[in-house]
């Protein structure tokens, strides 16, 4: 207990009480008696196999590990999880999931592991990853997902002056927790903003639809602030994430899917579980921009997306929002009708055209 202490004109002084009741500490340890020096002794001993027992098993079992001590695993019976776990064995092992799982064999385990967002518990996380996949193989070709583990389809790109832009598609690989498929934008080559997301049941997130995107994370580069700053300057001030967003708008609407669904700042899982990593990203801040609706944990975007409308706008301003609008309209219906090459037959047909609003 700190000691009190009372206002004097020279300053604070330890009351009377405080110096009585203070109980000086021995000078070293040899001191104490027998009997505090054996448990101080004891309890150091113990809090060092623990530390060397855990890093041990941290090292030898990773995985296991994190299952063990990801919070939300244990939220249903253990015949229902091994009964679940079943239904993802059976679904990994399409042929058309072949390769992904060659090449990552712990996307298995994805949902027992922090996945989309900090409040799913394992439950919610398996309804995610099953829905992801069971949607895509009703409705892409066999080779989607090669394509996107190997060769990353460019769905978009343009060249304005000296720069190309370009935004890919791929599989997330070892940033599995914050969804299954990522979109990069890339500036010469070089990737400087990425999105990243899953197919996951609207009821997850509050929505009425049945299926929704679920956006989970949204980051630019390390050091890649200059080139941020000079794509945007280059497409009409639009910057790197909007443009992301309008591709997401046309893989939504290729896939018919009518909502978008966006974590909170609260959910977001790089923000919330590793402090080593700084996150500078306004979640909230950027759903709103897109109109989003907020729920409960997540910001609810319809599809096609929002917009302000001109009327709102200063009449200076109209001009260049027509044109910064043109240019996204135009990101959606390319990438959309890239992403349609991935489609069944009869998927395809009845999408070749984006829906406008």
């Amino acid at each position: 207990m700190p000691p009190r202490f009372r206002r004097s004109d020279n300053g604070p002084v330890e009351s009377p009480t405080s110096v009585r009741s203070a109980r000086p500490l021995p000078a070293r340890i040899s001191q104490l008696p027998l009997h505090q020096r054996a448990a101080r002794l004891l309890r150091a001993r113990a809090t060092s196999v623990k530390n060397a027992l855990r890093a041990r098993v941290i090292k030898s079992f990773p995985l296991g590990y994190e299952i063990l001590f990801t919070r939300g695993n244990f939220d249903e019976s253990l015949i229902a999880m091994i009964a679940g776990h079943r239904e993802i064995m059976h679904l990994m092992r399409r042929s058309a999931l072949r390769a992904l799982v060659t090449d990552h064999p712990p996307m298995v385990y994805r949902c027992y592991r922090m996945y989309l967002a900090s409040s799913f518990t394992k439950k919610a996380r398996r309804a995610v990853l099953i829905e992801h996949y069971l949607y895509l193989l009703s409705r892409v070709s066999t080779i989607f997902f090669n394509e996107i583990l190997r060769n990353r389809p460019r769905l978009w790109q343009k060249i304005i002056g000296p720069d190309a832009f370009a935004i890919r598609l791929s599989f997330t690989g070892e940033l599995q927790h914050e969804g299954d498929l990522l979109l990069e934008f890339e500036q010469n080559s070089v990737p400087i903003y990425s999105l990243s997301y899953s197919i996951a049941p609207g009821r997850l997130v509050g929505s009425s639809a049945a299926q929704v995107i679920l956006i989970a994370r949204v980051q630019g580069a390390v050091g890649e602030f200059d080139a941020i700053r000079h794509a945007t300057k280059t497409c009409l001030d639009i910057a790197p994430p909007y443009l992301l967003m309008a591709v997401v708008q046309g893989i939504a609407d290729a896939l018919h899917i009518g909502e978008i669904a966006g974590v909170k700042n609260e959910e977001q899982l790089t923000a919330n579980i590793d402090n080593s990593r700084a996150v500078y990203f306004d979640y909230d801040e950027f759903w709103r921009v897109h109109m989003g609706t907020e729920a409960e944990k997540f910001y609810l975007i319809p599809v096609p997306i929002p917009e302000k409308p001109l009327e709102l706008i200063t009449t200076v301003h109209r001009r260049r929002t027509r044109f910064k609008r043109r240019f996204k309209s135009e990101v959606t219906e390319i990438s959309g009708a890239t992403f349609c090459r991935f489609l069944t037959g009869h998927t395809r047909t009845s999408v070749d055209v984006p829906r406008r609003p």
